[in-house]
């Protein structure tokens, strides 16, 4: 067991171009809808559980930095506060520099800090947080960024019906914070081994580029620069480490399979994870998926998946997480942590017509229909407060929200929303941090009746 990690936000990023299958249809060459399959859109969602993706000409750089500062802002941390950056990449900018300096250039981060770059692009988000935590539980370093990202859609051949439509752009950020003595949350279960075989028998491949196969030599040879794959062996390879790193898992933790809450995985595709996760005695409704919108996005598709889980589901204290990674090298990995910090996306509150603050412990939707019923029930004010992947706890006294937080001690205000049909109006509240505490008067604040303000801490 180790000492752990708080995450104290996550972001994500994907290119706001949508690609769907049938926009596949014109680019493929090896589809054959007279098999019986029927079409390529039913295929795919058929085979991979995917509905669509995003493509982009964008750099890896770019989406990772615009990922990593939407979880800056989710904790409000500045990048000065940042110590160090890990970032897993299978197919990044350049082979050098790397996409870790280039990002940590662009994010603007302090001399004294590093960049490293991992290449164990479905594992590598776990390889990440496991090697972080053990930076931050050195003792020497308080918080850092573990990113991934991948440029899938320029690493596969696009003929390739199985290819295109299997994999997505985009990037997944996690920012933490080193854990308290008394913080010991996390088990965490790593493997590699070898690929058998002649190198065109292995499971996941791509051959050139390198010394082996060096472009200088075999640049006509277009299939040595592409990622290859033999999908039976590798289906039965995500069975095997799966149930076998659960198992070690749970060992480990003293837990049974019923006592996992929550259930992030490489999207590598629904039904193979589906699978393997029955196979192992999971639950597999608990798992989360985001392949469905964004397909496989590799080296991202565990963070990407976690800040789904954070920001629509929502994590209690107290539940135990399950992250599960696997993919080329051959590597895989897991990390069960019991999350020992405040609620995530449900931290709603709400100022009804008494002046009291009370707190709704539901899920987003709930909470924006009870503002609805609020301000047509009450016919007065109705204030939400969205405490939202931080490390909070919080109490009520009358109308002052006090909150134990992650941030630092500062001053500054924030605007919550306020809707009126068609108006908006903004309400500036002063927001007081000192010794971690954050308090917030809300009393004596001008909404109007009939309007319905979202705050999102």
């Amino acid at each position: 067991m180790s000492k752990g990690f708080k995450i104290i936000g996550t972001g994500i990023y994907v290119p706001p171009n949508i690609v769907t299958s049938s926009d596949l249809e014109s680019l493929v060459e090896n589809y054959d809808a007279t098999k019986g399959s029927g079409n390529l859109d039913s295929w795919i969602r058929t085979h991979y559980g995917i509905e669509e993706r995003r493509w982009s000409d964008e750099l890896p750089s770019y989406q990772a930095i615009l990922a990593c500062e939407k979880a800056l802002e989710a904790s409000n941390t500045n990048i000065e506060e940042v110590d160090f950056l890990i970032l897993n990449t299978a197919f990044g900018d350049m082979q050098q520099p790397t996409t870790a300096t280039e990002v940590q250039k662009g994010l603007g981060m302090r001399p004294d800090t590093f960049a490293m770059e991992l290449n164990s692009p479905c594992a590598g988000s776990v390889f990440g947080l496991v090697t972080a935590m053990h930076f931050l539980n050195s003792g020497q370093h308080q918080k850092a960024l573990v990113v991934g990202v991948d440029k899938m859609t320029e690493l596969v051949d696009m003929k390739d019906f199985r290819m295109a439509g299997l994999f997505g752009e985009g990037a997944g950020a996690c920012l933490l914070e080193s854990g308290r003595e008394e913080e010991t949350n996390v088990h965490y279960q790593l493997g590699s081994k070898g690929e058998i075989g002649k190198p065109d028998e292995f499971s996941l491949r791509v051959l050139g580029g390198k010394a082996r196969f060096p472009h200088s030599k075999y640049k006509h040879v277009d299939d040595m620069f592409y990622l290859q794959m033999h999908g039976h062996q590798v289906g039965l390879f995500v069975e095997e480490v799966f149930k076998e790193t659960i198992a070690k898992l749970l060992s480990k933790s003293g837990l049974n399979q019923s006592d996992v809450d929550h259930i992030v995985t490489h999207q590598a595709s629904e039904n193979m994870v589906v699978k393997a996760l029955s196979n192992a005695g999971m639950d597999h409704q608990k798992a989360i998926f985001t392949i469905r919108e964004y397909g496989n996005t590799s080296a991202a598709s565990i963070l990407i998946t976690l800040d789904k889980l954070f920001k629509e589901k929502g994590v209690a204290k107290g539940d135990q997480l399950l992250l599960l990674g696997m993919g080329g090298g051959l590597n895989w990995g897991g990390m069960q942590e019991k999350w020992l910090q405040g609620d995530t996306g449900s931290g709603w509150f709400f100022l009804l017509p008494d002046g009291t603050l009370n707190q709704w412990n539901d899920s987003f939707e709930n909470s924006i229909q009870l503002a609805e019923l609020g301000t047509e029930y009450y016919d007065a004010p109705t204030l939400l407060l969205n405490a939202e992947s931080l490390d909070l706890e919080y109490s009520i006294e009358g109308n002052v929200l006090t909150v134990t937080s992650g941030l630092q001690t500062g001053t500054f205000n924030f605007t919550a929303s306020a809707s009126d049909g068609a108006e908006s109006v903004n309400s500036i509240f002063d927001v007081v941090i000192a010794d971690r505490v954050l308090k917030i008067d809300v009393a004596d604040q001008n909404i109007e009746s009939g309007s319905a303000a979202v705050f999102n801490l």
